[in-house]
């Protein structure tokens, strides 16, 4: 756990999200795996301009979110030079501020704490730490 921060979290998300798109597999997605798209071209790299190659690509590549840089080495430099874990911290400061807690009824919220409390407690600590107001 000491380890753990809401940066390292965004960060193992993304990650999680590309090996859960990398175990679906292969997909096939025309019934003819597209070879007439490629016979009429003669294998020119001229299938990027193809319409089925526009609509395929979305669900073929797997784009993450800003956190994970996919642009060149100058397009990097010209926004700032972010790292990873700095795009995470943006991220992360962005969903805190947004968050709206939900509200609980007052027993569920008693019966929680004490919970927490007691698990705590058999951990060690004396006291729950102090939440704080976003």
């Amino acid at each position: 756990l000491a380890c753990q921060s809401p940066e390292k979290l965004i960060i193992d998300a993304e990650v999680i999200a590309m090996a859960k798109h990398l175990l679906s597999g292969l997909q096939v997605r025309t019934e003819t795996l597209a070879t007439t798209l490629f016979a009429g071209i003669d294998f020119k790299p001229d299938f990027l301009k193809h319409k089925l190659t526009r609509q395929l690509f979305p669900k073929e590549q797997y784009l993450p979110s800003s956190i994970i840089d996919r642009g060149s080495l100058r397009t990097w430099q010209d926004a700032g030079s972010a790292d990873a874990f700095a795009r995470a911290r943006l991220r992360a400061t962005g969903l805190l501020a947004a968050y709206q807690p939900l509200a609980l009824p007052t027993e569920q919220e008693r019966e929680l704490r004490q919970l927490m409390s007691s698990l705590a407690h058999h951990a060690g600590m004396d006291n729950l730490p102090a939440i704080e107001k976003l």
